[in-house]
């Protein structure tokens, strides 16, 4: 699975935002929990919290979870 494809899943299952997206690092994603922490927001050039004031834990879906874990 492309990466494109991976960051739109995650937009799309996990509730993420382009910018928490950008800005995701590998230790913020555990397949074997099949979770994501977002912690940082990219906006305008600056990294930031996100949106939200906080970083939050989302579940991933078993069957994204799956599909990341090939790569």
């Amino acid at each position: 699975m492309s990466w494109i494809v991976q960051a739109v899943a995650i937009g799309v299952f996990a509730g993420a935002r382009q910018g928490e997206i950008r800005e995701l690092r590998v230790k913020d994603v555990s397949l074997a929990d099949s979770r994501i922490t977002i912690r940082r927001a990219l906006s305008a050039d600056v990294v930031s919290t996100p949106k939200s004031g906080a970083e939050r834990v989302v579940r991933v879906i078993p069957s994204c979870a799956r599909s990341s874990s090939r790569r």
